[in-house]
């Protein structure tokens, strides 16, 4: 039982740092992250930065990052730092919930190994049952037969 007290421990530690905010934040972006709406967002982005600061749309938009683009470069880097940061995370919550399922499997492993012992103890009580009652017939049958 001891065991299984830790077990439970375990599970709701592990739960409480599932449910989390900021776990559940990581999740999405991570999610976001992975999908072509990303990329596409991505491509439209650049390539816009790239035109304006060119110079294509002067007369409405005004070059603010010249080449060599250092603004795009910097707010790049930090993309890469949370991002790669938020994944971590959103690994770590993976991680988390496969030992919640190897809880579970544990508890449920443990369980059945009760059951089967459960299931053996009585099997032996009928077996232990069984001979004593065909022992009681074999002393009648004796008895009766040295009576006859």
């Amino acid at each position: 039982m001891p065991m299984q007290k830790q077990i439970h421990s375990n599970q709701k530690k592990i739960m409480k740092h599932l449910h989390s905010i900021e776990g559940g934040l990581a999740d999405s972006i991570t999610k976001l992250s992975g999908s072509m709406s990303f990329v596409y967002f991505h491509v439209l982005w650049f390539s816009l930065w790239f035109f304006i600061n060119q110079g294509y749309f002067l007369p409405v938009v005004a070059v603010f990052d010249p080449f060599p683009y250092g603004l795009l470069t910097m707010i790049v880097s930090l993309e890469a730092i949370f991002l790669s940061t938020f994944i971590m995370v959103a690994h770590n919550r993976q991680t988390l919930m496969d030992e919640y399922r190897d809880l579970e499997e544990d508890i449920e492993e443990q369980e059945a190994v009760k059951d089967v012992e459960d299931i053996q103890k009585d099997l032996n009580d009928l077996k232990r049952s069984v001979t004593i009652i065909q022992k009681k017939i074999l002393n009648t049958d004796t008895t009766q037969g040295k009576k006859l």
